[in-house]
């Protein structure tokens, strides 16, 4: 009995550590949340599991342990015991969802950028491979770029006009490119297991060589990278699928334009033009946090004044130099990016802290959504502004369209987190309906004709398989037919076919 007792003693003192110790945790733990999510508020909890987790447990736990100490030696043991197994068990599960998960699978992000960022790109990319019937190519856009030149082509990245606004050696020019690098092999990007290239036009826009310059024009697509067309083959995405039908379809989409670098473009390049029909693709993922980004642009403000412009289509030159000067400066920052990225990549100790924060089991569970205090203060600024600025832009495009005598539609594109069953990192489902419901009601208020294409990407029963290796990103081929059809549609509907022209 007396070596029965010493061992009950000896586990009843190890027990005390224990629970003392999931006290402190827990309380520093339930401090930790509470100060990111309630005391500062630079966080919000997408649902309430998150609650749940990170402040109603916790306080529990504290509770429970402090009461545990008052127990008897065996039910203290036994408790712990108990509380062991349990632990054991979630890693147990961590490690079952390590090894059944593919990596890539719980990107958040293009999977061909996860791949980029692998250690393992080469085993990865036969996995891909493998799981999805397609060639992976591993290079970078640098790589490729760098292996064109070598063969004495003059290729180029795709730049984002809206870059230039980042480099402070730019504030307060009064020069802003908007278009990008004319007549050049533009690699644009790889989202789908391929790099996406084109030749770009004499205003370094996506459209066949000549086209803007051969007369009347039927048809000008506005928006960002979506209109753009990120990263599908030329013939594929959705302006050019347009343009089969409309062959006086002229393409003037940039990656990163909001509202107002779509209204600068629309009156830089879109007016000359003088098209019958303008076409104004809205994406519902970031167009109004990009709104908040331009209007601190003094330049891109003046664009909401009568009579402003740059005159950027007799300025090419200039244009030309000023984004390759932006490619310079971006592939400086690229090159920074990744050699600070090799400096911090987790060692042992970091993985082993990274496989202590469970992060598979708390994606299963919803738990790694969180709204961060910049889109609350936005959502918040966009609800008490009441769109005034976004209607400003609409109403503005409305009557500079119409001054020619042609017709804007609104195109509503949606958002992958709308489809993924986890929604890993998106917004609270009731932020992204009210942005939509307060979009569509200012487009409405306009009498601007809205193409809502939300409905048949909804339709069917698979969406995702609308998006690359259906995981985060910009459409696949599908996806771009299904805008394209839902555009047609309407626009024939509307009395627009008689717009078509043969091919020149």
């Amino acid at each position: 009995m007396m070596k029965e007792d010493r061992f009950l003693a000896r586990a009843a003192a190890l027990a005390n550590l224990m629970l003392v110790a999931v006290a402190i945790g827990s309380a520093l733990v339930f401090c930790f949340f509470f100060y990111h999510y309630g005391w500062t508020g630079q966080r919000s909890f997408s649902s309430w599991r998150g609650v749940i987790v990170y402040y109603v447990a916790p306080a529990l736990l504290v509770l429970l342990a402090l009461v545990a100490l008052r127990l008897k030696a065996d039910h203290k043991v036994n408790l712990a015991i108990v509380g062991v197994t349990l632990v054991l068990s979630v890693y147990v599960g961590e490690v079952a969802l390590r090894l059944m998960e593919p990596p890539l699978s719980r990107a958040r992000i293009p999977i061909m950028i996860a791949l980029q960022a692998s250690e393992n790109k080469q085993a990865l990319a036969a996995r891909l491979s493998s799981e999805f019937g397609v060639p992976i190519d591993t290079r970078d856009r640098l790589e490729v770029i760098t292996e064109l030149r070598a063969k004495g082509i003059d290729a180029v990245p795709a730049v984002i006009p809206r870059y230039q606004l980042y480099h402070q050696e730019q504030a307060g020019q009064s020069f802003l490119a908007l278009g990008g690098i004319a007549n050049k092999l533009t690699v644009l990007c790889n989202e789908s297991g391929q790099q996406v290239s084109y030749e770009s036009d004499e205003q370094g826009f996506r459209n066949p060589k000549g086209l803007s310059q051969r007369g009347a024009v039927d048809i000008v697509a506005l928006g960002d990278s979506f209109t753009q067309g990120y990263c599908v083959p030329t013939g594929k995405d959705f302006v050019d699928l347009i343009r089969e039908r409309h062959p006086a379809t002229v393409n003037l989409g940039m990656a990163g334009e909001g509202p107002l670098l779509m209204l600068a473009t629309l009156k830089e390049y879109g007016a000359a033009l003088r098209p019958k029909l303008v076409l104004w693709f809205y994406f519902e993922g970031n167009d109004l946090w990009d709104l908040q980004e331009e209007s601190q642009s003094a330049l891109l403000m003046r664009y909401l004044e009568d009579g402003f412009g740059q005159n950027l289509r007799g300025r090419q030159d200039e244009v030309d130099r000023a984004l390759l000067a932006l490619v310079e400066k971006e592939k400086a920052v690229e090159f920074a990016r990744r050699e600070a990225a090799k400096r911090n990549r987790p060692g042992v100790a970091g993985k082993t802290v990274d496989f202590l924060k469970l992060p598979l089991m708390r994606a299963r569970l919803g738990l790694l959504k969180a709204t961060g205090a910049e889109e609350v203060a936005v959502a918040s600024q966009l609800k008490d502004m009441k769109l005034t600025m976004f209607h400003d832009i609409l109403s503005r495009a409305k009557a500079s369209v119409g001054a020619w005598g042609g017709k804007l539609y609104f195109v509503y594109l949606p958002n992958w987190t709308r489809f993924d069953a986890d929604r890993e990192g998106a917004l609270d489902q009731r932020m992204l309906e009210g942005r939509r419901d307060a979009v569509l009601k200012t487009v409405s208020d306009l009498e601007i004709p809205v193409i809502d294409v939300l409905p048949a990407f909804a339709a069917g029963r698979d969406p995702m398989s609308l998006f690359p290796f259906r995981a985060p990103g910009h459409y696949a081929e599908n996806g771009h037919r299904l805008v394209a059809d839902a555009v047609l549609e309407a626009i024939a509907v509307n009395g627009i076919a008689s717009a078509a022209r043969p091919s020149e």
